[in-house]
């Protein structure tokens, strides 16, 4: 299983190596669309790292409960499949100003699939890998903004005390036009991210990241600050509302945007639903303002959206 997954893992940084040579030079609309939607893939893997520390803490708790009780303890949780798919499916809308190439409104439709695949452990690290594809399908009269996303990643995670964790990111990454027949851009990703449970409700996150690329003008330093509040789950509905704030400073590192730094902020609503069998719905309202020291790069956005997810 092991070896697979590192076959995996090399075969989509051997296809992202590739496309390099093809990548053509990126337009403003390129790192606007990766600020519009942040990292969100990243940080739903942070969101259940902490949600599996949360499970663990809380048997540790049961059982130190039936100890002092002399009840028989409960019995262990299931432990997690080592290979695991996730298939899901999107829709956007958005309302945005200011973004260069990118239309005042739009809509959009995200479908995608991803494998993850625990690695196991190295000395204190947990190493687990992820390989995935997913697309916008624009609706209406922007279909040239079609676009396919090969999203690889691996990680190592270490934890820090009984409430967080570090975790290291090696992730290439490759935007293809929605026809296939030619390479928006390339990165590569390292970043180092620290993750810790404030409360079982509040999460914070502080990250550091470099990306390179083949395009210069995408070569950039990022910091990022997250915290995210849950409130309680309304247990009748399985569901689950929380609050996000992201801010994002950005350093970029290279070509036409050499020097320009860029300052994000994104507050979201998200209501999470769980009815059962591994299924996940969401339905997020996202504002998002781009405060940047290049003029024409700054913008306002409103995303509104729901996303169906399902494990197997």
């Amino acid at each position: 299983m092991r070896t697979f997954g590192m076959i995996g893992i090399a075969v989509l940084s051997a296809l992202a190596t590739a496309a390099q040579a093809q990548a053509i030079d990126a337009s403003g609309r390129q790192d606007a669309r990766e600020d519009r939607v942040l990292d969100k893939p990243e940080h739903e893997f942070v969101k259940a790292q902490s949600a599996a520390r949360l499970a663990a803490s809380l048997y540790d708790a049961e059982v130190a409960r039936a100890q002092a009780a002399g009840t028989p303890p409960p019995s262990p949780p299931k432990p997690p499949s080592l290979l695991t798919f996730d298939v899901s499916a999107g829709g956007t809308w958005s309302l945005e100003t200011g973004a260069p190439g990118h239309p005042a409104s739009l809509a959009y439709i995200t479908p995608g699939v991803t494998a993850n695949l625990d690695l196991g452990s190295v000395a204190s690290w947990k190493i687990a890998a992820r390989a995935g594809v997913d697309g916008d399908h624009y609706l209406d009269n922007h279909q040239d903004q079609n676009e396919v996303r090969f999203d690889g990643r691996v990680t190592a995670t270490h934890a820090v005390g009984a409430n967080g964790a570090f975790i290291l990111t090696y992730r290439p990454f490759a935007s293809v036009a929605g026809d296939l027949g030619s390479t928006n851009y390339v990165t590569h990703r390292l970043s180092g991210t620290y993750d810790v449970s404030v409360t079982p409700q509040l999460e914070v996150v502080a990250a550091g990241e470099y990306q390179f690329s083949s395009t210069d003008s995408l070569r950039r330093l990022k910091f990022t600050l997250d915290a995210a509040y849950a409130f309680p789950t309304v247990k009748q509905l399985h569901a689950t509302p929380s609050v996000e704030q992201v801010l994002q400073y950005s350093n970029f590192r290279g070509g036409t945007n050499l020097g320009r730094n860029d300052l994000l902020s994104q507050t979201s609503v998200t209501l999470e639903w769980e009815p059962g069998n591994k299924w996940k719905l969401d339905f997020t309202v996202a504002y998002t303002h781009r405060f940047s020291d290049r003029a024409g790069d700054a913008f306002d956005e409103l995303d509104i959206g729901p996303q169906l997810k399902r494990r197997f």
